[in-house]
């Protein structure tokens, strides 16, 4: 299989920077989806109040399998991006800041200025500004103010450790690698059935969290740890990067993209129909997403130098602004209408309305706030062996846009 060049020619095989993943910037899109639609049913989408409870309840799970691939993606595509031993620790959090902070705060001020500002209390809306809402065992604190920006409090602790776990593992052998893996998907695994055995405390109940339309109590401190904590879930960040690392080395083992589908299918479907909450968090389908992310990275390994990428492919760079903005998005268009749902042919145009409306205010987002910024970080931080921008670089020497390095997009 072949790998990624190496930028000079002492460094270790393996640690060079990836080049370009169609594949997997396709992957995002699905995924996304299945958050957006997600949410647009969950704030209220159908008036038929037993088909809204049915729907929600089945897209929650499937949104949080889509939680799980992106934090998977995440620790994958930081890896991929990632060359030589060791990272800079303060030049990686300044490319991460203005990746993800800028578009977050937008997005909180606008929330903040619609409804959080009156609707919770100052803490909590402090606590979402600043990112350490995933920290608090509260539904009613994580999920608050602008739902989504949990993701980012998860992502922005990983970032703070990423370059010392980077250092760590890419000095490690290919069997421990390979080791690892299976001990963390392992991990992940068994987390639900070990919380399953202690005391449920406090629980509480969401239109979303139901089985077939009837309301499940959820306990409110294993919903937090298997779904939102922040230390949890960077176990299937680092599987991430585990997978990243093995196809840098070529040890990823040959499984077509089919085969990762034919295992990832009926997990999602036992998370969707036959699986409590806390196991269909990431539990259930963590398998199949692991080797679906390595399949369809070795796939594009695979893919001749002069194939073009699908032009569908490009959409990948536009999903964090989707995922961050439909949030503020969602509670005007709740406001609006006084929580009133929708039926027959309504339903549709109005999801597409809504969909519509959130790629728009994506793409002005991404033309003017993330691009400038994004460039002018390049500018101020552009090392000597890297082309100045409009130069193509020199032959074998990846630039910074070879692969997509956009931050997790979860639910």
């Amino acid at each position: 299989m072949s790998t990624a060049r190496p930028v000079g020619a002492a460094q270790p095989v393996g640690t060079g920077r990836g080049g370009n993943l169609p594949g997997l910037s396709l992957a995002r899109l699905p995924a996304s989806f299945f958050i957006l639609t997600s949410h647009v049913v969950g704030v209220g989408l159908f008036a038929d109040q037993v088909l809204q409870s049915h729907v929600y309840g089945a897209l929650s799970k499937v949104g949080y399998t889509s939680v799980s691939f992106f934090i998977v993606l995440s620790g994958f595509v930081l890896t991929w991006t990632s060359r030589g031993t060791s990272l800079d620790w303060r030049r990686f959090m300044s490319r991460r800041v203005v990746k993800v902070i800028p578009v977050h705060l937008v997005a909180w001020v606008i929330c903040a200025a619609l409804f959080a500002a009156t609707a919770f209390p100052l803490g909590t809306v402090l606590a979402n500004l600043f990112l350490v809402q995933a920290w608090v065992p509260d539904h009613t604190v994580y999920f608050a103010v602008n739902n989504p920006a949990w993701t980012l409090s998860v992502e922005i602790c990983f970032y703070l450790v990423f370059p010392f776990l980077y250092r760590g593992l890419v000095q490690r052998s290919t069997k421990a690698l390979r080791i690892l893996t299976v001990v963390l998907t392992a991990v992940v695994v068994a987390l639900p059935f070990v919380l399953s055995l202690l005391p449920d405390g406090a629980t509480f109940q969401s239109p979303g969290m139901n089985y077939h339309g009837v309301p499940e109590d959820i306990s409110e401190w294993k919903f937090w740890l298997v779904y939102v904590c922040p230390a949890a879930r960077m176990v299937e960040s680092v599987l991430g990067m585990l997978i990243a690392l093995l196809l840098k080395r070529g040890a990823w083992p040959r499984i077509p993209r089919w085969a990762a589908l034919v295992v990832l299918a009926p997990e999602v479907y036992v998370a969707t129909e036959h699986a409590h909450f806390i196991f269909a968090t990431s539990a259930v389908s963590i398998t199949g997403i692991v080797l679906l992310i390595g399949a369809v990275g070795a796939g594009d390994l695979r893919r001749p130098a002069d194939r073009p990428a699908p032009a569908v492919a490009r959409f990948g760079r536009f999903t964090f602004g989707v995922y961050m903005y439909q949030w503020p998005l969602l509670w005007m268009w709740y406001l609006h209408r006084s929580g009133h749902g929708y039926s027959g042919v309504e339903a549709p145009i109005v999801y597409a309305g809504i969909v519509a409306l959130t790629i728009a205010a994506t793409y002005l987002s991404y033309q003017l706030v993330e691009k400038p910024l994004d460039q002018r970080w390049r500018r101020r931080n552009a090392s000597p062996r890297q082309a100045p921008t409009g130069v193509p670089a020199p032959t074998g020497v990846p630039t910074d846009t070879a692969a997509p390095a956009e931050p997790v997009h979860a639910r």
